[in-house]
């Protein structure tokens, strides 16, 4: 069958947005991080559990690699590449500790 819940309409949060250059950290809260340089390297910021970031390479031709936090991983790693102008990941906390792609 189908199940109506009869509640007033919450709504959702937008989402955090902000851009990053080389050598700079993702802000904790953002959401959805642009990188607007090429050939650059940024941070992660820290991982929770259930916390999605989608990272994307834009407005600049070459790569940009990004560095976890200290203390975590991405995919087990240290680091992950975007390798091309427009190319983009989305991560996901799996704890204080792991991003994983998703």
């Amino acid at each position: 069958g189908l199940l109506v819940l009869d509640e007033p309409h919450v709504g959702i949060l937008p989402l955090t947005v902000e851009t990053r250059g080389d050598g700079q950290t993702i802000s904790a809260p953002t959401g959805f991080c642009v990188v607007t340089a090429g050939n650059a390297t940024v941070t992660l910021s820290s991982p929770t559990a259930g916390k999605e970031l989608s990272v994307k390479l834009s407005a600049s031709v070459g790569y940009v690699t990004l560095n976890a936090a200290g203390g975590t991983t991405v995919e087990n790693g240290n680091s992950i590449l975007l390798e091309s102008t427009g190319s983009a990941v989305q991560l996901i906390g799996q704890d204080t500790q792991s991003w994983w792609v998703v």
